[in-house]
């Protein structure tokens, strides 16, 4: 998130194949929100970055830009960089603030017609220690969309298991449908 908006790592495709794709799905009636991420910004960069008004209104203009330009529907953010590194107060910081900057975000693409959806990590509660950033009631409140990654309930740095067990799924859709009221969710 540096020179902001750009494409991931290693796509070498010009920003005109993403517009093809966009129009083509478009005219196949599916809704486009092409998918942002935090790339590497850990949680001691992203307080900075959302503690900094000069560096968020970047971002913010930045984003929306991506979605005029390419005539997306909307964003879809998955943000997941920044629930790691830092210090426990970065996290309380980003944990506080990025409901704010999905907040202002949501406003400015909503004013163009577009949609903001945010991406977030499996929970099962307000105290699960895991994924502490990411606060579902106040996120709820702040986007159009929340898609919650039910997935990677075992991983390579974990014993071998399932990926989806359904009873954990079912808690965190139980906790996820309390938190977020107002919005539309999916897995």
């Amino acid at each position: 998130l540096g020179s902001q908006v750009q494409p991931q790592t290693g796509n070498a495709n010009p920003e005109s194949t993403l517009v093809t794709a966009i129009d083509e799905l478009q005219a196949a009636g599916v809704a486009v929100l092409p998918s942002v991420t935090d790339d590497g910004i850990d949680s001691s960069e992203m307080a900075n970055l959302l503690s900094d008004a000069d560096r968020r209104g970047a971002l913010l203009t930045e984003i929306v830009a991506m979605v005029e330009r390419t005539g997306a529907d909307g964003v879809d953010l998955d943000f997941e960089d920044m629930n790691f590194g830092g210090t426990a107060s970065d996290k309380l910081v980003v944990k506080r603030r990025f409901p704010l900057f999905l907040e202002n975000l949501r406003s400015r693409l909503n004013s163009k017609g577009a949609l903001l959806s945010v991406a977030v990590p499996s929970r099962r509660s307000a105290s699960d220690p895991n994924w502490a950033v990411f606060d579902y009631d106040a996120i709820g409140r702040s986007v159009d969309r929340a898609r919650i990654m039910t997935y990677d309930y075992s991983t390579e740095s974990t014993d071998p298991g399932p990926i989806v067990p359904i009873g954990w799924t079912r808690e965190v859709m139980t906790y996820a449908a309390t938190e977020f009221r107002r919005v539309p969710l999916s897995v």
